[in-house]
């Protein structure tokens, strides 16, 4: 007998997944935190108990793990260069990610004699094939654009007056970001 489609376009079959079956499912599509698999489950109907039962098995079976998650993530945030430490922090935290795993995970991937050397290619990366922008409100706009990834002011005055050459009345203005 052929499955039956639902109101959204997708095959309907005779009985809902188990909480195993579909977390193997949303694990198929990208690694997930303990925490983000269990709130999936429990958004899709799933019982407490059924859930910890499929994820105390993915766990044994090594599925699911929050240390690769976390070193997986922070890595891949590192090499791609657009955000900084503690914007990864955040989305660590938000993935329900230990507060101690995490820093562990973000010491390795940016580590602190790195520190200015990530906030050069976020600023490469952000500015564009163009480069730092000569105008006050190009500059302006790159700020802001580091400080929405995370880049404290400090750091954006800083690295931008030592290496970029900002005219003098424009040195620290990145302040008020």
């Amino acid at each position: 007998m052929l499955p039956t489609m639902s109101g959204r376009g997708r095959p309907r079959r005779g009985r809902e997944k188990d909480a195993k079956s579909r977390a193997l499912d949303l694990l198929t599509r990208r690694a997930h935190s303990v925490r983000e698999l269990r709130d999936k489950l429990a958004r899709a109907g799933h019982e407490a108990g059924e859930i910890e039962t499929a994820l105390e098995r993915l766990a044994e079976l090594r599925l699911v793990d929050d240390r690769a998650v976390a070193y997986n993530h922070a890595q891949h945030r590192a090499r791609e260069g657009k955000r900084a430490r503690s914007w990864v922090r955040g989305e660590l935290l938000r993935r329900g990610i230990d507060a101690e795993l995490a820093e562990e995970a973000l010491e390795d991937a940016f580590p602190p004699e790195r520190a200015n050397e990530s906030f050069e290619r976020a600023v490469r990366k952000l500015a564009g094939r163009r480069g730092v922008p000569e105008d006050r409100e190009g500059r302006l706009r790159l700020a802001r654009r580091l400080a929405r990834a995370g880049f404290p002011s400090s750091q954006v005055n800083r690295i931008l007056d030592e290496n970029y050459e900002l005219p003098e009345e424009d040195s620290g203005f990145f302040e008020d970001v």
